[in-house]
């Protein structure tokens, strides 16, 4: 949507104060450091340390419908819940949920990877599958899987991701144990509301 790209940044501060749990007003969401520095942080240092603050501001800019129907029309994930109680209720219903990948009907870790793996794909989409060949007792070929690949993101979106994603992994990355050596790895730790 070129709303956002590498270099931007985005303030990391709570979104609103939501009531907690004795009553009073707390804000929200919280980081995994339940600090915020209120300050511009770049989308290379938000993804890197798994800022739930910046997650929502970011979508919030783009805006749930469009998240949502991204998420359905590349996917084929369920968001009928989502899509239904945003109509009732408003965006701000189900804002942080979506931002936070909290989606009610859920996702799968196949489908969690699948999406994912739009990051090394330039872009393309294949839905997971698991049977590429079936054979018969004499070696016969009965079927072969028949790849169907979809441009969901631009490829020029995906490298940009994967240097995104690299920095999650790296020195000061919320998923650096993860690091493997000889093998260059991108990923993304969960995040906690």
């Amino acid at each position: 949507e070129g709303l956002l790209d590498w270099s931007s940044t985005i303030e990391d501060k709570p979104y609103k104060k939501l009531k907690g749990e004795k009553g009073d007003l707390v804000d929200w969401p919280v980081n995994p450091t339940n600090q915020y520095t209120y300050q511009p942080v770049l989308l290379y240092d938000c993804l890197q340390q798994s800022l739930n603050t910046t997650a929502v501001h970011s979508l919030k800019t783009l805006g749930t419908e469009k998240a949502l129907s991204f998420l359905q029309q590349s996917f084929g994930w369920d968001v009928s819940f989502e899509q239904e109680k945003q109509k009732k209720q408003g965006e701000e219903e189900i804002l942080g949920n979506v931002a936070l990948g909290t989606l009610y009907n859920g996702v799968t870790p196949i489908q969690l990877a699948g999406a994912y793996q739009i990051f090394g794909t330039g872009g393309r989409y294949e839905a997971p599958h698991a049977v590429i060949a079936i054979r018969d007792a004499e070696g016969k070929t009965v079927y072969t899987y028949q790849s169907e690949k979809t441009q969901v993101i631009r490829e020029d979106t995906a490298s940009i991701m994967n240097r995104l994603l690299k920095g999650v992994v790296s020195v000061g990355g919320t998923g650096v144990a993860a690091k493997a050596k000889g093998t260059e790895l991108i990923g993304k730790t969960g995040t906690g509301t």
